[in-house]
């Protein structure tokens, strides 16, 4: 399973990539916008877990999310993540309306019963 988690805390990747490397999924990490845009060229994720708010970067999660759209970039799920409901709420709401498949949460993301879920989920998706 390739995963991309965007997010701009060195303490959330910690404890993510620890729980992936437990899934055994293929970790990658993008601290802001530029990172999650060069990771899309690399190779297509799985899942791509999205926070908003990207330190003090210009660019925000909504901006990756805009990015995924118009580049078509594909991928299995996107796992909102953010402790911002607006700017969470936006990027649902843009995704879901180009058909991505959608999870949010909040606060909850590293729960391994939630990522054991996702694995199951998209290991079914034909």
């Amino acid at each position: 399973m390739n995963t991309l988690f965007v997010d701009d805390s060195t303490e959330r990747w910690s404890e993510y990539s620890k729980q992936a490397a437990e899934m055994n999924w293929c970790a990658a990490w993008a601290i802001n916008y530029n990172a999650a845009t060069n990771g899309f060229g690399y190779r297509q994720y799985d899942i791509v877990f999205l926070d908003h708010d990207l330190g003090e970067e210009d660019k925000t999660g909504y901006d990756v999310a805009k990015y995924m759209v118009e580049h078509k970039i594909k991928c299995g799920m996107v796992v909102v993540h953010t402790m911002n409901p607006v700017g969470g709420n936006n990027i649902h709401t843009l995704l879901q309306n180009f058909g991505y498949k959608i999870l949010k949460v909040a606060g909850c993301w590293n729960d391994p019963v939630l990522m054991r879920s996702l694995d199951g989920i998209l290991r079914n998706i034909p």
